[in-house]
């Protein structure tokens, strides 16, 4: 779904990006952050679209969601400070700079 879709589905279901990202336990701006990808995750279209059905049919789609019990999920749940681009996914990468050849750049 692209971001714009997703935000039609949102003005269906009288939510703001705020609303509801409160409603999934999320931060806004983890929401918003879609907009530079064009697309958003299924699984936050999925909701998102049927809330706004849920809404148009007169089902309160609030107190569903509210009923489920999960947890936020946490920014940078990773650990991980900083840009998580082009990191090495190899746990047994050397990354101290000691050992480093002075010739060769230092991989971030």
């Amino acid at each position: 779904m692209t971001y714009q879709d997703f935000i039609d589905q949102l003005d269906l279901a009288e939510l703001s990006i705020k609303q509801f990202a409160l409603l999934i336990k999320r931060t806004p701006n983890a929401i918003t952050n879609y907009a530079s990808k064009d697309e958003v995750p299924a699984h936050i279209a999925i909701i998102a679209t049927l809330c706004a059905q849920m809404h148009l049919a007169g089902l309160d789609f609030h107190g569903a969601i509210a009923g489920i019990d999960f947890n936020a999920m946490k920014p940078r749940e990773d650990g991980i400070k900083g840009f998580r681009g082009g990191r090495s996914k190899d746990p047994d990468a050397n990354t101290d700079r000691s050992t480093f050849d002075i010739d060769q750049p230092i991989p971030y």
